[in-house]
């Protein structure tokens, strides 16, 4: 345990912009989540977010992504469940972690909020928020954390939109980033029903070093097959085996928001440098 908290820290200030990707299903019928109250002030309701950080050019933080699931019980309660990713970094490799958190909020009449998170690894994060959407969206920024994390040269920052846990079947286009090392991707992601995927792909990376083409960017087009599931607070998985020809299975993690029409995705896991995270929609 000390050592996972130690490298908490490390992570969290290279954090936080929230994104997805994936795809999901449900293997027998699940208790609906509780909706986010139309009633803004305070908000209420459980909500699937997305955190990434941006990070400054002399940085040597390799990114930083956490997607969850945010409990406000409309008392100024908050709680909650999250998966993070680390970029490697140095001679610090990639890291993944799963675990909960604890918190409170307070809300003001302009629709404004503060949001104080502890994780079970030991910090806490505070955000200054804005509630959108009539109650079914939140905007968060890090402005301040408690024991050994360091926000230099790093901005947290993401959105958290109203969980949903209902079957999951058609077409989302996504777009996913990479942070720090830039580079993009767009697609389809075909969900079955019936917890089968299907993912094109067309990825996008920033040309550099000497006799690239200043005109065009490299670029890979692939598709591949794979599986996904859902819990019942509206997280889930996807994992595509052997992806695009790797030799390397990719997993994500994934929450379904807004009625099923949108999905908040990151890659987990990942065996290359950097975080990916991405949002989906329903064509």
């Amino acid at each position: 345990m000390k050592n996972r908290k130690r490298t908490f820290p490390s992570l969290l200030p290279s954090l936080l912009t929230i994104t997805t990707l994936s795809c999901l299903a449900l293997s027998g019928p699940a208790p609906l989540v509780p909706a986010a109250s139309a009633q803004s002030n305070p908000p209420r309701g459980s909500y699937g977010f997305l955190v990434t950080s941006a990070v400054a050019p002399t940085s040597t933080g390799g990114g930083t992504a956490i997607l969850g699931v945010l409990n406000l019980d409309g008392s100024g309660n908050a709680g909650g469940t999250y998966n993070l990713q680390t970029g490697s970094s140095g001679s610090n490799p990639g890291l993944n972690l799963t675990g909960t958190f604890t918190g409170t909020y307070s809300s003001n009449p302009d629709e404004t909020a503060t949001t104080k998170l502890t994780f079970d690894l030991g910090d806490s994060f505070t955000f200054a928020t804005v509630v959108t959407d009539g109650g079914q969206g939140l905007q968060l920024v890090a402005t301040g954390c408690t024991d050994s994390c360091d926000l230099g040269g790093t901005v947290i920052s993401g959105i958290a939109r109203a969980a949903n846990n209902g079957p999951v079947k058609g077409a989302y286009g996504y777009l996913f980033r990479n942070s720090p090392i830039p580079g993009e991707s767009i697609g389809i992601c075909t969900f079955d029903g019936s917890g089968n995927t299907t993912v094109s792909l067309t990825a996008v990376s920033a040309p550099s070093g000497p006799g690239h083409d200043p005109h065009n960017a490299p670029v890979f087009i692939g598709t591949s097959t794979g599986t996904y599931t859902l819990n019942a607070d509206g997280s889930g998985t996807l994992i595509l085996p052997g992806a695009f020809g790797g030799q390397s299975d990719q997993k994500y993690a994934l929450v379904m928001v807004d009625g099923g029409s949108q999905f908040l995705s990151i890659q987990i896991a990942r065996s290359s440098s950097g975080v990916a995270s991405g949002i989906g929609r329903l064509q």
